[in-house]
């Protein structure tokens, strides 16, 4: 989005500041709204939107039904368990139920930042980034929705000697990569599942384009010319991707495309606390009821991305385990 003076916001849901996670060193992360996928499992489904969503915390409810008489929408109504019920199908996100919420059981979901109020975020944090060798990340979502905010942001970073690192899911026009790369200095690249038609039951689309980017990407970063590193991701989800055949089939897709070309191969373990967040938005979630992995799981998942001629120092376990 453009405003005055040509200055571009970018629609965020959450930044997490001196994080240790989304790559090295201590990062700010910003997470931007609107996302290609569909996963079943994903973390975070108030990325699923682009555009503004109002969150419920029944807890807070009074039961005054105010909210239900000022919607323009007709988004909300009364229910007996949460007080009330939100339509996100209907409910536009104007947010004008949550302004004027006196219990402040409805409350805002996404901000719009201009480049310049980022900016001053990340100056703020500079000194602990650069001590640490960490940086910027920018996640989702799929951030490359917002691409020309994205490449503005880098752009800035770089400028201001902070490093910079993208974190993709790969389902988006190859033009959007082409506008941020150049500013990019680590691309952190979800591959979730090999299985073309399991991809799609599982994230609502195939993987031939994420895996047609992916070697694009590995020739860009062949290029003398270009710095940038590639991390690649894998969610370990129970009853989806945390499977033998999936870990060996992307352990043998990466052998046979980019055996060198990539630093990194994290295996993230699944984490079950976005329950609130599907409560809060009104969303059932399949997996509320999965508990973390145990550690016996994610050494076996380990051994399966081993099987190959890999160094083993480049894959490792990360989040979470029962036994931790």
């Amino acid at each position: 989005m453009i405003i005055g003076d040509n200055c571009l916001e970018s629609t965020i849901f959450d930044i997490h500041r001196l994080s240790t996670h989304d790559g090295p060193g201590m990062r700010t992360v910003l997470f931007l709204k609107g996302c290609t996928l569909r996963c079943r499992w994903c973390q975070n489904p108030e990325s699923f939107r682009i555009q503004q969503e109002v969150w419920h915390y029944p807890q807070n409810c009074i039961g005054c039904g105010h909210c239900i008489d000022i919607c323009p929408e007709g988004a909300l109504k009364r229910d007996v368990t949460n007080g009330i019920k939100i339509n996100q199908s209907v409910c536009t996100g104007c947010g004008l139920c949550a302004d004027q919420c006196p219990g402040k059981a409805l409350k805002k979901n996404g901000q719009n930042y201009t480049t310049t109020e980022i900016e001053q975020i990340l100056d703020k944090e500079k000194p602990f980034m650069i001590k640490s060798g960490g940086g910027v990340t920018i996640s989702g979502g799929e951030p490359l929705i917002q691409a020309d905010a994205v490449t503005e942001i880098f752009k800035k970073a770089i400028a201001n000697s902070i490093s910079t690192a993208l974190d993709t899911c790969g389902q988006i026009p190859w033009s959007s990569f082409e506008k941020v790369l150049p500013y990019t200095d680590l691309v952190l690249y979800d591959l979730k599942h090999i299985d073309p038609d399991k991809h799609k039951q599982l994230t609502g689309t195939d993987n031939h384009l994420i895996q047609e980017n992916l070697i694009k990407l590995v020739e860009y970063i062949q290029q003398p010319e270009n710095n940038t590193s590639l991390w690649i991701r894998t969610p370990l989800i129970p009853g989806a991707t945390l499977e033998k055949s999936n870990i060996k089939g992307i352990a043998r897709f990466l052998m046979n495309n980019l055996p060198d070309k990539f630093d990194r191969w994290e295996l993230c373990a699944f984490n079950p606390l976005p329950i609130e967040k599907y409560d809060r938005l009104g969303m059932d979630w399949e997996y509320r009821d999965i508990p973390l992995l145990t550690k016996e799981e994610g050494t076996q998942a380990l051994f399966w991305a081993q099987s190959l001629s890999f160094d083993p120092e480049k894959i490792i376990l990360t989040g979470l385990t029962s036994n931790d």
